[in-house]
């Protein structure tokens, strides 16, 4: 009997049901689901299998809409589900491990899965960037730090979009320019296959650390909102998260402009940009230190810091109380379990730190 790839997802399917599959196996499902010739596959015999009153007895309106805006940034998906296929995606999402219940029939009776209480979080043991194309077509890209080439099939206006989610190692992108660049967890870039004539344009969100290939008469232009970074070749970080743009420059000059302001930044130097351009000295060791697979904080507001790292592990913060006016610096590895670096931050605050499925508790006295 032919092995089909449909009948492989179902087997996938039916082992998440059991609770016995492995992360090769969710790996392998999710590598199925972001495929677009299997995606309508998967997506249907999760429809043909899944209790939809049951989802709804279980989850509130309010809870059902946290789930929903989760999905949507794990997938990074902007368009507007369909009812049907919002059931279909949230079981998806849910038996690769969000969290929540799977109803599976089986000996005319159905199983209920409950997912463990999650007490600890590891860190991402590597990348869990896509590569969308202008064609529709989708890549998992599953590698430590991989590299992405940039196409050889130079095509004038066609455009590729690499997202890396949260909980995921930094992964490396060559232009076709020969520019590098890295993309932090939470973060995405859109560049074309074929730069123009006159300049070399690409958007940028979250954070990224560039190292410019220098084209004389061809400068390069990073977009971030509103914002502009424009180069020649220089190396240099954008953060965007915390609301506000901050650009670090560690090489090179660089110009910052937004909407009303514009100036020049020199290495050693960040501009913050807002509705106004604030250009001051910078510590540059900090600001690419996610790149180095370091926490690294200097006089850091905690829920910057808390922000910072539930990209990094994939986990919501949750306060008890108000949130604590506490600045910490120091510097710790990412590559270390969770409660590791709550511990630290713990003896550096005073404060209390549980984590619960998925969730930082911040407690005000331990």
């Amino acid at each position: 009997m032919q092995f089909t790839p449909e009948k492989r997802i179902e087997r996938l399917l039916h082992l998440h049901a059991e609770g016995s599959a492995t992360p090769a196996d969710t790996d392998e499902l999710y590598g199925y689901y972001l495929d677009s010739r299997y995606a309508g596959i998967v997506e249907a015999l999760i429809d043909a299998r899944w209790d939809q009153s049951s989802f709804e007895m279980l989850l509130t309106g309010q809870e059902s809409e946290a789930l929903y805006r989760r999905i949507s940034r794990r997938l990074s998906r902007r368009q507007r589900w369909w009812t049907g296929r919002w059931v279909a995606a949230a079981s998806v999402m849910l038996v690769l491990g969000l969290g929540g219940w799977l109803f599976w029939p089986g000996a005319g009776k159905k199983q209920r899965i409950t997912l463990p209480v999650i007490t600890d979080v590891a860190p991402p043991a590597a990348s869990n960037a896509v590569l969308f194309s202008d064609n529709g077509s989708k890549q998992l890209l599953k590698s430590n730090e991989a590299l992405v080439e940039a196409s050889t099939v130079r095509q004038r206006g066609a455009f590729n979009t690499v997202f890396n989610p949260r909980g995921s190692q930094p992964i490396a992108v060559v232009l076709a320019d020969g520019t590098r660049l890295w993309l932090n967890a939470e973060s995405s870039v859109k560049y074309p296959l074929e730069f123009a004539v006159s300049e070399r344009r690409v958007q940028v969100s979250g954070e990224a650390y560039f190292e410019v290939a220098h084209e004389e008469g061809k400068p390069f232009v990073v977009e971030i909102g509103s914002a502009r970074v424009r180069v020649l070749g220089t190396h240099f970080n954008i953060n965007t998260f915390d609301n506000k743009t901050k650009v670090t420059l560690l090489q090179g000059m660089v110009q910052v402009s937004n909407l009303k302001d514009s100036g020049l930044i020199m290495p050693g130097q960040s501009a913050v940009i807002t509705e106004r351009l604030n250009i001051a000295v910078s510590d540059t060791v900090s600001a690419v230190a996610w790149k180095s697979h370091l926490f690294n904080f200097k006089e850091t507001p905690l829920n910057e810091i808390l922000q910072e790292i539930g990209r990094w592990y994939d986990v919501e913060v949750v306060y008890e109380g108000r949130v604590p006016e506490v600045t910490l610096s120091g510097t710790i590895n990412r590559n270390i379990n969770a409660s590791k670096v709550l511990e630290m931050l713990h003896l550096s605050s005073g404060l209390g730190f549980e984590i619960r499925d998925r969730h930082i508790i911040v407690k005000q006295n331990p």
